[in-house]
């Protein structure tokens, strides 16, 4: 059976909110989720954005620790190529996990000195 971007999308999106909150109950290193959303969840994005091969689709869990809520972002390196500058289209999911935002986002990164860039 294959699949549209939009079925793609929305089962993981499905699985992300069924499973994280369990999975945050676990140690970050080696859990088989955040392996998921960091390696595969790119490569699916990439697969059904293959119009815009320039895209980096990032997906986290958290580094170190579970973050709250992960997030799935394209970056486009004509603007940033990474998720601390720039702005970007991102799916931002609430701490509850009942609901999924696909959000246009900017980054902001503080130097050692506290002024933004």
């Amino acid at each position: 059976m294959e699949w549209g971007g939009d079925v793609m999308i929305r089962e993981t999106v499905e699985r992300i909110m069924r499973e994280y909150a369990l999975a945050r109950t676990k140690p970050l290193g080696g859990h088989p989720l955040a392996a998921w959303l960091r390696k595969e969840v790119p490569q699916l994005f990439h697969g059904i954005t293959s119009e815009f091969p320039t895209l980096l689709w990032v997906a986290s869990p958290g580094q170190g620790q579970w973050a709250s809520a992960p997030w799935i972002a394209a970056l486009d390196p004509l603007v940033t190529e990474t998720p601390q500058e720039g702005y970007y289209p991102v799916y931002l999911f609430s701490r509850s996990l009942d609901t999924a935002y696909l959000s246009l986002n900017r980054g902001y990164h503080c130097s050692a000195t506290g002024t933004g860039r």
